[in-house]
């Protein structure tokens, strides 16, 4: 199960929040440009995973109803 959105800095820091715009607004000293972070989310075990793997998660656990590659905040609220 994915449970929020997250982003993860190059140098091991994870920030969390509602969707990825919010997190980045929300922390205006951080540097949340690539490739000095990856976006992904937290899943229900709290691993951080990236975008492509929360896709897959949110399809088999049936938060999502199509495959995607790509999850975004937005297709799961």
């Amino acid at each position: 199960m994915i449970k929020e959105a997250a982003i993860k800095l190059k140098d091991g820091r994870v920030f969390v929040g509602h969707r990825h715009d919010k997190i980045i607004l929300g922390h205006p000293g951080e540097d949340f440009k690539r490739p000095n972070s990856t976006q992904g989310f937290i899943t229900g075990n709290g691993k951080f995973v990236d975008r492509k793997e929360a896709g897959r998660i949110a399809f088999e656990c049936g938060q999502i109803k199509k495959l995607t590659d790509h999850l975004s905040s937005e297709d799961l609220y």
